[in-house]
């Protein structure tokens, strides 16, 4: 029951963003790569020494431009690349490797640059499906959350060909999950939620098929 939500939403929000997708004047089909820092935002945490954790990213998307605005879908799966090493007196966290499946979608405005390409801004959000292992001083817990996140992305598009386009973009999320598990040495309940707040950093290509 606590998947019906989210996975009604989302087939409701895929015939809906599909509708739209082919009404649109301009169809690019994207792929990108990218980079977090920080995942899980444990810098805002207690910490004496902290190694953040760190995640490539490798997503798919199909965009639609209606002249001056946009309307974009995609999914993205994260990698481990670094887990995070934390240490402090003030907290029972030791180490974190967070991992998700997204599906974001936006829509916002196009600025064209001439015949170079353009700039893109919008805002939008996706429920992410997350997993991985937070370890303590007490042990190893084993998550797994569905999660709403909103944010905004912006980027460029600069033309190579005239139906390719090289991407570099910039999303910013903001969500959390429910607390899983206690850090609190001096406390007994659940206090650490999954936090997919901060940046996550693209590049790619896009290719215009209509």
């Amino acid at each position: 029951m606590k998947l019906l939500k989210p996975l009604l939403t989302l087939t409701l929000l895929f015939f809906f963003v599909s509708f739209n997708l082919v009404a649109g004047e301009h169809i690019g089909i994207g792929t990108h790569f990218g980079i977090q820092h920080d995942v899980g935002s444990l810098e805002t945490f207690p910490y004496e020494t902290l190694k953040p954790q760190m995640n490539t990213i490798f997503g798919v998307s199909v965009k639609s431009d209606y002249k001056y605005l946009f309307l974009q879908i995609g999914i993205d799966k994260t990698f481990l690349l670094f887990s995070s090493d934390v240490t402090g007196s003030n907290t029972k966290l030791t180490k974190s490797n967070i991992q998700y499946l997204s599906i974001p979608v936006y829509a916002g405005i196009n600025f064209s640059i001439k015949d170079r390409g353009k700039f893109f801004l919008g805002i939008g959000g996706t429920y992410i499906s997350g997993s991985g292992t937070i370890t303590t001083t007490d042990g190893n817990l084993n998550f797994s959350t569905i999660t709403p996140a909103y944010g905004f992305l912006t980027g460029l598009q600069i033309s190579v060909t005239n139906d390719l386009d090289f991407t570099i973009e910039l999303e910013y999320l903001q969500g959390s999950s429910n607390p899983v598990t206690n850090t609190n040495p001096t406390k007994t309940w659940k206090d650490f939620p999954i936090n997919y707040n901060g940046n996550r950093y693209y590049f790619g290509f896009r290719y215009y098929a209509i």
